[in-house]
C-alpha cells in the first residue's frame, strides 16, 4: 500500500483550506493579506486551537500520557499565536476587558476540539486513531511549512541552522513520546 496516505491527506486539507480562505477573501474584494484582520486572525488561531484540541482528545484514547503530551507539546506553540492575536486586538483600539474575555475564550476551541477527538475516537480500533493523529499532523506540518516558514525566510536572513532545529524538534518531540510510551 505504500506511505501512509494520512499526513498527505491531512497536508492537502490544509492546502484547501488555504486556497479557500484566499477565495474568500477575494470575493470579499481585498487580497488575503489586506483581509487578515484581528478578527480574520482569532478565527485562524481558534482553528488550529481546535485541531490541536482533537489530536489531545484522541491521543488520550490512545494512552492518557500521550495526550499530556501533545497536551505539554502544543503550548509553546499556542501561547505566541495566542499572545499575537491578542495585540492586534489591542492595535485595533479594542478594550482591554473585551481583550481579555477573547483571550480566556481559546480555551474553547481546545476543549471542544479535546471532547471531539476523544468521544469520537473513543471505542474506535487505534489504527483509525492513529489515522486521525496522522491526519491532524499533516495538517499542521503543512501549515508549518507552507506559511510559517515561508513568512520566516521573507523576514530573516536565510540559516542553515533553521531546517537543523526543525528536525531537532521533531526529533525530540518523539524521543520524549518513545519515552513516555
Amino acid at each position: 500500500m505504500g506511505a501512509d496516505p494520512c499526513p498527505r491527506g491531512g497536508g492537502r486539507f490544509a492546502i484547501l483550506l488555504d486556497r479557500l480562505v484566499d477565495y474568500v477573501s477575494t470575493r470579499a474584494g481585498g487580497s488575503k493579506e489586506a483581509s487578515a484582520g484581528p478578527w480574520m486572525i482569532f478565527a485562524g488561531v481558534a482553528v488550529d486551537l481546535f485541531s490541536d484540541g482533537v489530536m489531545i482528545g484522541t491521543g488520550s484514547t490512545i494512552s492518557l500520557s500521550l495526550g499530556l503530551l501533545l497536551a505539554l507539546g502544543q503550548v509553546p506553540a499556542d501561547v505566541p499565536e495566542g499572545f499575537a492575536a491578542i495585540a492586534t486586538f489591542k492595535d485595533g483600539g479594542v478594550p482591554r476587558m473585551k481583550r481579555i474575555l477573547l483571550s480566556v475564550s481559546f480555551a474553547l476551541p481546545v476543549l471542544l476540539g479535546a471532547t471531539v477527538g476523544y468521544w469520537g475516537g473513543r471505542g474506535l480500533p487505534e489504527v483509525y486513531k492513529l489515522m486521525l493523529l496522522a491526519f491532524t499532523g499533516g495538517i499542521l506540518l503543512t501549515v508549518a511549512v507552507e506559511e510559517i516558514v515561508g513568512e520566516a525566510q521573507e523576514t530573516i536572513e536565510d540559516s542553515r541552522w533553521d531546517s537543523l532545529l526543525l528536525v531537532v524538534g521533531f526529533a525530540l518531540f518523539t524521543l520524549i513520546s518513545v519515552y513516555l510510551d
